[in-house]
């Protein structure tokens, strides 16, 4: 059986939250690489508003498979 959890990336701060983006993010990785100063900080800001659920604090959806098998 398979079954889906929930399991959403929680950031300390926003550098955490752009760390994490940036350097571990696989292609999106290889996109901002691309990108210029200014539009890295624009992408950055419009990541940092979409990913805020509090003050100071980002989260980022994510899911994880549980399988078990007999």
């Amino acid at each position: 059986s398979i079954e889906e959890l929930d399991a959403p990336y929680r950031f300390a701060d926003a550098d955490e939250l752009w760390l994490f983006v940036r350097e571990i993010r696989g292609a999106v990785s290889d996109a901002l690489a691309e990108l210029d100063e200014a539009e890295q900080q624009a992408v950055r800001r419009a990541i940092e508003q979409q990913a805020a659920v509090g003050e100071g604090r980002y989260e980022l959806g994510g899911v994880s498979f549980a399988v078990v098998c007999s």
